[in-house]
């Protein structure tokens, strides 16, 4: 079991956590998990955790009161990968630095925990961790040599990082993620979350420019603004300047972070709404359909759904729920990769 310590207090005790304490808690809490937190005159500390056969989650929220050191310990293995949900750290693991902003991702093994980071006083952090077996990674059977390299070099007696540096995770990962924090036994969909991370780190991208951190929580509000009002008509020029940019530059800092383009990602929003909608009320009409996700007609539905999913709408309301999100997923990555 790994233990946590704050480099200036000591030891943090965790205790069981209930829904009717008091303190820092989650939106939502995973489905069979186990939540554990600690409260502290210098901060809170709060995490989920489900353990199934060939996976683990931890989803945590650190609240700092101070600047804080914490440090995690395990004589154990550690595979695996860390998001960050919201905020940024600099997160030291065995040995070397690695500045984590909000929304990117970092795969590693090491032969035993001992990582480090840094909180900011006054923060609220959300982190997202995984830690796989190297049988769900062989089973994923991905053919790409970089991955090949790592999975080959796992178990050996020095840490190991799938890439150099951390990557965006982009919205496919941050939809997967959402997904299984939904239903986290679900282990073909924990399959997916840690094949589509993969993914994410290991294809070839352009240029990567320097953003900063406020610009890049600016680009998550967006997003957010999106999500919760993609039946709204909206605009470019409205989404720039709530993210305080120029059309060109919020274009281009948003594909880079998400993968998409905010047009592609509304349009996505939308149609992965009409889905839901579809599963929850099936004997609603396409129009009315249209009409709640934000399509002007049933037509524009009919026109962008058949292009996303190669699919009719028909069709896909006769598919399985898990298989239709899987096309959602496979689709949006012809959108990533343009």
């Amino acid at each position: 079991m790994f233990t946590v310590s704050e480099m200036k207090h000591g030891a943090i005790h965790f205790v069981k956590h209930e829904s009717t304490n008091s303190g820092i808690r989650p939106e939502r809490y995973m489905p069979g998990s186990t939540a554990y937190q600690s409260d502290n005159t210098f901060g809170q500390f709060f995490y989920q955790h489900i353990e199934r056969k060939e996976y683990g989650i931890w989803k945590s929220i650190y609240a700092a009161h101070d600047d804080l050191t914490i440090r995690v310990q395990d004589d154990s293995p550690w595979l695996g990968f860390r998001l960050m949900l919201k905020k940024h750290i600099r997160h030291t693991v065995a040995g070397r630095t690695v500045p984590l902003m909000q929304g990117q991702v970092n795969f590693v093994y090491t032969p035993i925990i001992n990582s480090e980071f840094r909180l900011k006083k006054g923060e609220v952090y959300e982190v997202f961790d995984m830690q796989v077996s190297r049988t769900l990674l062989k089973k994923l059977k991905i053919k790409e040599a970089q991955f090949d390299h790592f999975l080959g070099r796992i178990g050996a007696g020095s840490p190991e990082w799938l890439v150099e540096k951390p990557a965006w995770s982009n919205a496919v990962v941050l939809d997967t993620i959402d997904y299984l924090t939904k239903d986290p036994a679900r282990e073909a969909i924990a399959e997916e979350v840690v094949r589509q991370v993969i993914v994410a780190l290991t294809r070839k991208k352009g240029e990567q420019r320097v953003i900063s951190e406020q610009q890049l929580e600016n680009l998550y509000t967006v997003r957010e603004i999106i999500k919760k009002q993609f039946a709204e008509q909206m605009h470019l020029q409205e989404w720039a300047a709530k993210a305080h940019m120029n059309i060109t530059y919020f274009k281009e800092m948003f594909k880079q972070v998400f993968e998409l383009t905010p047009y592609h990602y509304l349009l996505y929003e939308r149609i992965k709404a009409a889905k839901e909608i579809m599963v929850q009320e099936p004997d609603l009409s396409f129009a009315e359909v249209a009409q709640r996700c934000g399509f002007s007609t049933y037509n524009n539905l009919r026109r962008a759904f058949q292009v996303k999913e190669n699919k009719t709408l028909t069709e896909w309301r006769n598919l399985p729920d898990f298989l239709a999100l899987v096309f959602t997923w496979e689709r949006l990555l012809d959108d990533v990769m343009l």
